[in-house]
């Protein structure tokens, strides 16, 4: 499914979902991080907010081993 993966993002045996998601109006675009929750609703965390200048299906989410990656920015992570 485009825009979508899923996975234990946080290390808790849980399986958790990001989501890219448009505005209703189609004026921006957000990445979402949607983690399970023992017993109670997803802890939905914003990731990324974006007002158009990069169209949606520019950009793209993948699920990836843990590890440490050098990021865009040359920090790594």
């Amino acid at each position: 499914m485009p825009f979508h993966i899923r996975g234990d993002f946080n290390g808790d045996q849980k399986t958790d979902d990001a989501w890219m998601l448009l505005q209703k109006d189609n004026r921006g675009w957000g990445l979402f991080v949607f983690l399970a929750q023992s017993g109670g609703p997803y802890q939905v965390i914003k990731v990324e907010e974006n007002d158009m200048d990069l169209s949606p299906q520019s950009m793209g989410i993948e699920l990836i081993e843990p590890g440490q990656y050098k990021t865009a920015c040359g920090k790594g992570y």
